[in-house]
């Protein structure tokens, strides 16, 4: 474990900067009065660093974490869950669409439920973990790798495959640059950039140990490119109204002239090739203006027409 606090960990920039950072960032200033952050302290640098990579009682905050989703499978998955969108102050999820802003998954389900500025253990996790790659990020990368590590030694001890996701809840590209460091690590990630996934799916990805599975949006090209990354040889994810409209495409064995899959089976989509992933809804009864959701019932969805 990295030291909690020294010179090297320091970045670029001073305390000046984060304070203007707190002044000129309305988000940010809200979770600053959530944590109870005195943005005119002297020491705010050291004081944010620590609140960032500790928790409330003293010990180092981990990055890696775990759901009931990822549990199911065989590998032994971890998780990286940062603040998505812009909850914490700082975009993480550059491609989303007005349809994915309204039903995050991130803020509309399970434990995360209640919106982004719902105060919640959970949530304010996010928004320090999110914070930490943004402001100490060679600091965050290291810290990272380090848990890694011991991942990789876990999975060995219990003769499992390590499966990592680093954008939980985010669309970077961070997998891209820890998937040559750790070859023996499964790394995969869902994302709304077609280059991304084109990239990152099929046999032709950039790197054996990464794949990446394209979600299906309300963006006007987004079919088109979903069924570009099936076709050769990836994975795209599309969500439905509901169960019954999950087992309806189950039962029917194709759409759009490809196969489907049980996305909610497991969370493992680099098992996978040449197929739809089919999730259900689990934003609630939340209206879906915008078209994200596909409704199988509804013809006059656009992604309905064949």
């Amino acid at each position: 474990m990295f030291a909690p606090w020294n010179d090297t960990t320091m970045p670029a920039y001073t305390g000046a900067y984060l304070r203007r950072w707190f002044r000129s960032n309305k988000t940010a200033a809200y979770w600053a009065n959530v944590f109870g952050i005195d943005t005119s302290s002297p020491t705010l640098l050291r004081d944010v660093f620590l609140l960032c990579t500790t928790t409330s009682s003293g010990r180092p905050r981990r990055i890696l974490g775990t759901s009931a989703k990822t549990d199911k499978g065989e590998d032994l998955i971890a998780v990286v869950y940062h603040a998505p969108g812009r909850t914490a102050g700082i975009e993480m999820c550059p491609n989303r669409t007005p349809g994915c802003s309204l039903l995050c998954l991130a803020l509309t389900s399970g434990r995360l439920a209640g919106g982004a500025h719902k105060v919640t253990q959970q949530r304010k996790a996010q928004v320090l973990k999110t914070w930490w790659r943004h402001h100490w990020n060679d600091h965050y990368k290291a810290s990272l790798a380090a848990e890694l590590l011991r991942h990789q030694a876990k999975a060995e001890r219990l003769g499992k495959v390590p499966a990592v996701r680093l954008d939980g809840t985010s669309d970077t590209n961070d997998a891209t640059l820890f998937a040559p460091w750790f070859p023996t690590i499964q790394f995969y990630d869902y994302t709304k950039d077609y280059g991304k996934a084109r990239n990152n799916s099929g046999p032709l990805r950039n790197h054996d140990n990464y794949a990446v599975a394209f979600s299906l949006s309300d963006d006007r090209y987004s079919l088109a490119h979903a069924l570009a990354i099936i076709e050769q040889g990836g994975v795209a994810a599309v969500v439905v109204r509901n169960q019954r409209q999950v087992r309806q495409l189950l039962d029917a064995g194709t759409w759009h002239g490809f196969p489907v899959v049980d996305g909610d089976k497991t969370d493992a989509r680099y098992t996978e090739r040449g197929a739809w992933a089919v999730l259900y809804n689990k934003a609630g009864n939340k209206a879906d203006e915008h078209g994200f959701i596909v409704d199988l019932d509804n013809p006059d969805h656009p992604w309905n027409q064949e």
